[in-house]
């Protein structure tokens, strides 16, 4: 079972407003409304496509992030491996670069 917070999750993940999720799921505004409320469930089929639903929407974030670790890792390769840590763990990757440069120009000289 889905608690109203996670159907309501479901539908703003899609970006949907009530009325267009209503549309979607083939229910009434109102029917949505109950749901997100908690005051009623989805009848068994709905459920079954909210659950469905919900799964797609998991699989498609951790795609999302495979492929962001995977361009990272290109791009590592690219800029080096310092760089990209810098950029990992670092609320501002451009500091910890600039810093870098600055160290190598006063050991050069």
């Amino acid at each position: 079972m889905l608690t109203a917070k996670q159907i309501a999750k479901i539908r703003t993940d899609l970006g949907l407003t009530q009325a267009q999720f209503a549309t979607y799921m083939q229910v009434s505004l109102m029917t949505v409304n109950t749901w997100e409320m908690g005051t009623r469930n989805p009848d068994n089929y709905k459920l079954a496509t909210l659950l469905e639903l919900r799964k797609r929407i998991d699989e498609a974030k951790a795609n999302r992030a495979k492929k962001q670790f995977v361009d990272g890792l290109k791009v590592a390769g690219a800029i080096g491996i310092g760089t990209l840590l810098a950029y990992i763990f670092s609320n501002s990757p451009n500091e910890e670069i600039n810093e870098r440069k600055a160290n190598q120009r006063s050991t050069a000289r």
